[in-house]
Order: structure tokens, then sequence, then C-alpha cells
């Protein structure tokens, strides 16, 4: 499967602002960030994997993930594109302003700001280095201002990267090879990693872990046997019936009782 480097531009500007307009819905592309981004949507909604988590982006809001590997879909309204801005930056820039993981919905400061930046992309003379930075800061300066909940989030090592992605895409329908590539690892790699780790293979550990979260959810009654299933990850009853009896020896119909 393809992978998109991104941004396109290889250039040593420290900002880059760039309008996303798509006449077409994709479905997990495999992104590699080579720099820290800030995606506002406007028009659509975007799905992001990543190992600082996993988020829905609807229209009017905006996401910041620092660099590193992702899967997007994206789905554009009825009748129209999907359509962003977004501003990749250096870690540098970052490291200065603290935030490594924003989403929130796009207050009216930041919907002026959104129309401005449009304002600005539209002349055909390229935006300056002075100009790109300086919007970048409004931004950042804004979110720690306004928002200084925003969630800072610490550097990790690799086994806490691995146990942090799959911790995060238990009941998510991703596939071990993507979630090797959200960990930056080739399959094989990841595999021995994860065996390292969690002494069993990724396949396995998954369906451990939907099955436990399945009984929990009968045991306390707090999901029908019949739709159990969708709760935890399984796209059909009757392979979700078959494994969940196989594990705990009865149905879930009978579990739950």
């Amino acid at each position: 499967m393809q992978v998109y480097h991104l941004p396109f531009d290889r250039t040593p500007d420290p900002v880059i602002i760039k309008i996303y307009d798509s006449d077409h819905s994709t479905i997990k592309n495999r992104i590699v960030l080579e720099r820290n981004m800030i995606n506002l949507v406007v028009a659509g909604e975007k799905m992001l994997y990543h190992t600082d988590g996993n988020v829905k982006v609807n229209a009017s809001e905006l996401i910041l993930i620092r660099r590193g590997n992702v899967l997007t879909t994206e789905v554009k309204p009825d009748h129209a594109n999907f359509k962003s801005i977004i501003i990749y930056f250096t870690n540098e820039l970052l490291l200065k302003f603290n935030p490594s993981f924003v989403h929130l919905q796009q207050d009216e400061f930041i919907r002026h700001y959104v129309h401005s930046l449009e304002i600005l992309l539209k002349s055909p003379e390229p935006l300056s280095d002075k100009i790109r930075l300086l919007k970048l800061e409004e931004l950042l300066v804004y979110i720690r201002e306004r928002y200084p909940a925003a969630e800072v989030l610490p550097q990790r090592d690799e086994d806490t990267l691995i146990q942090q992605v799959m911790e995060n895409n238990i009941v998510t329908p991703v596939t071990v090879e993507e979630l090797a590539f959200l960990c930056n690892c080739s399959l094989s790699s990841f595999k021995r990693k994860f065996a390292r780790i969690y002494h069993t293979s990724p396949q396995k550990w998954l369906v451990e872990q939907k099955l436990a979260l399945a009984a929990q959810l009968l045991a306390s009654n707090s999901e029908r046997p019949a739709t159990v299933y969708l709760k935890v990850g399984y796209e059909n009853h009757s392979s979700f019936s078959q494994a969940f009896k196989l594990r705990y020896g009865v149905s879930p119909k009978d579990y739950q009782g």
C-alpha cells in the first residue's frame, strides 16, 4: 500500500501553510508526518489513527498532533468537497509552546482565524516566512492562553509506544499491518517486539482483550448479547459468538444469564 510523506514541500521553512481541497473521500491512507501538524477542518470530517490516540475531527474543529505515522480517513460532505487548512511546523516551535495533542471545537476567534488564513492564501503572492510564523504563533499562543488544559504528552520509548498504540486500538477496525505502521515498524519487527513485551502475538492479544471487554459489558448488563459484538470491534455476530464460547465455555446470552 502506498505511503504518503507529508508535507510534500521539501523546504527548510519552519512553517508551511496549505489549503487542502479534495473531491473524493479516502479510507485509512498511510501518512508519515515529517513535521507536527495542525489541521483545521472546514468541510467534511476526518478520522485520525495516531500514536497519541484516535479521534474524529468534524467540520469547525481542529486537531494538533505531533509528527509520526498516522492513518487518515476523510469523508467529504454531500455535494461538496472535503476542505481543511493544514499548518506544518518544526519540533523547535512545538517545544516553544508545549502542546503536543490538542482537539478543539473552533470557537469564534478560531473561526475568524481560519477566515484570515483563507484570505491570505487566496493572494497570488506566496506568504512570507514572517507572516507564516506569525500566524502559527498567533494560534498557538491563543490555545495556550485560552485552553490551558490542552494535553501535553511526554516522550515515549519504543515499548511504551507499542503499548499505547495497542491500548488505543482494541476495538478499532485496524489490521495488525496497520498497527505495525503506526508503530513505525515492519510487520515482522512489530510482531517480534510485541512478543517480547506481551509474550503472545498481536492477533491473540487483541482477541483476548475484545472478549474480556465483552464479558465485562455482559456481566454489568450494560449491553445486550445480540449487539455487544459491535462494541468490542467484531464485524459480525457469528464469529464473535464462536470466539466467546471458545474462551468462556458458554454463549454470550448464557454468560449474561
